[in-house]
């Protein structure tokens, strides 16, 4: 098969300028590039300069250290990446929630966060961010939206359902390393399953809620 020339840039999404709003406002949040604002200006860039290639780093969700090349799926996204901006677009969370969360976690140590990604930073800030807008989607009850997640979670169940189990477990239990975990578990025993699908509901659900978010944007 025979290709026409073409060129383009390789940026990893999470290399994007980060730390402002669509209204060019600060948002706080320097610590990682998302899928917002930056990265809707990247592609119009892309397209004036005549590129149509936009390479990008995996994008799945980093295992320890944080490498895009170690990640624990093959089809999940990383959640660091989702756009509290395009949240707030969307009515899940509002400026000020925003501003808060970066407010209440600002560094003290006066390093800036504009040459590299600061993960832990981002974690702490983000974490509370995405459960505060997953509330909120279940308190909305918008039935085009619910609609639109329960076709995603259709549409995926062949692997969302156990990496939502695995990403809740790993939570909860405060170890991603599998084979730590309870035996029952690790042999995949249709009744240690089902309790912990039981207990854990809540945190399952919010985990599919965070890739339907990232799928979305």
């Amino acid at each position: 098969m025979r290709f026409p020339r073409s060129s383009g840039i390789l940026l990893p999404v999470f290399s994007l300028p980060r730390g402002q709003t669509s209204d060019g406002c600060a948002a706080g949040d320097d610590s990682i590039g998302d899928l917002g604002t930056s990265a809707y200006r990247f592609v119009d860039f892309l397209q004036s300069a005549g590129q149509t290639i936009w390479q990008l780093l995996p994008l799945g969700p980093p295992a320890l250290g944080d490498s895009p090349y170690s990640s624990y799926s093959a089809f999940a996204g990383n959640p660091l990446l989702i756009s509290c901006d395009l949240l707030v677009a969307d009515g899940l969370l509002t400026k000020q929630q925003v501003a808060d969360a970066a407010q209440a976690d600002a560094s003290g140590d006066g390093d800036s966060c504009e040459d590299r990604v600061h993960y832990d930073r981002a974690r702490a800030i983000k974490a509370p961010l995405l459960k505060a807008a997953f509330q909120t989607f279940r308190q909305q009850q918008n039935q085009t939206r619910n609609a639109a997640f329960a076709d995603f979670c259709e549409c995926n169940q062949s692997w969302l359902i156990d990496f939502a189990r695995f990403d809740a477990f790993a939570h909860n239990f405060g170890d991603p390393d599998w084979s730590k975990w309870d035996a029952e578990l690790i042999r995949r025993r249709p009744a240690a399953l089902a309790d912990v699908d039981k207990s854990l509901a809540d945190e399952i659900e919010f985990a599919k809620f965070q890739q339907f978010v990232f799928a979305e944007q």
